[in-house]
């Protein structure tokens, strides 16, 4: 996955925290600059990925792109949502990891917001990425940290990748 800096999105959100960078370059990127992002850290925030198979393909899809996948075990059980948020932190304070990524999508992940240190995720800086039911983490760590989020597929949807969905990550 790569980042372009332009002028639409910024480098910088300046909000009730103050000017905040994503923290993953130094110094500033220029517009235009590519940022690329190669260590992930998959989470279950939700639920699980029904066949072993399609996580093992959706990593291997990954690695192919270039990625290095932190964990690259598949759950078998649906971890409790106490294990859940231990998975979110322990991701963000991998100092190895630039991108958390989900596993797939669900109803459940708004479970974990109450539970979620977001002093935490403020002083780890990664990008979030997932999509869906999601969106309620992706909007609540933007708007807590102030860190860049993406709505963006997830190892699932890696299983048997699209052209436009390879191409485009």
């Amino acid at each position: 996955m790569a980042i372009i800096i332009s002028s639409e999105i910024g480098w910088r959100k300046t909000g009730r925290h103050g000017p905040q960078g994503i923290g993953l370059a130094s110094p500033e990127p220029a517009l235009g600059e590519e940022i690329g992002l190669k260590v992930v850290y998959t989470i279950t925030p939700s639920w699980l990925i029904a066949k072993k198979k399609d996580f093992v393909d959706g990593v291997r899809h990954l690695e192919k792109l270039g990625f290095e996948v932190m964990n690259q075990r598949a759950r078998t059980r649906k971890p409790t949502t106490r294990q859940k948020v231990e998975e979110v932190h322990r991701a963000f304070l991998n100092k190895k990891v630039e991108l958390v990524l989900a596993q797939r999508g669900g109803y459940s992940c708004m479970k974990l917001l109450p539970h979620l240190n977001f002093k935490l995720i403020r002083r780890n800086p990664k990008i979030f990425a997932g999509f869906s039911d999601l969106s309620a983490m992706l909007n609540a760590i933007y708007e807590r940290t102030g860190w860049i989020t993406l709505h963006s597929p997830m190892v699932i949807n890696f299983s048997e990748p699209s052209g436009f969905t390879s191409g485009l990550f």
